[in-house]
């Protein structure tokens, strides 16, 4: 029996695919980071100058929808790593014996 590398997906693609989910979700985190510090968060004054009731109000949306929703992106991303990951180790354990 010869050791392969593809089993209806090829196992190295699916390295590959998890490692670009990881590293988009590390971009959206960045991206979170970054602009959560130009905003500001929790009612705080971020590096923007900005103040008054419109201001206030775009915080508040900041913090309860839009980066809500961005750090929802990465755990989705994150998630959808580690799935990539569990499944080409199982096909990998299943075809090669090995759990790598």
């Amino acid at each position: 029996m010869t050791l392969t590398d593809t089993v209806g997906v090829n196992l190295a693609q699916m390295v590959e695919l998890q490692r670009s989910l990881e590293r988009k979700a590390a971009e959206v985190e960045q991206l979170l980071a970054e602009l959560g510090a130009l905003v500001g968060s929790g009612g705080a004054a971020g590096a923007v100058h900005w103040q008054g009731r419109v201001a206030d109000r775009f915080r508040q949306e900041w913090d309860g929808v839009f980066a809500r929703h961005l750090r929802q992106l990465a755990e989705s991303l994150h998630q959808q790593a580690r799935f990539v990951d569990d499944n080409r180790r199982r096909s990998n354990l299943a075809l090669n014996g090995v759990d790598a």
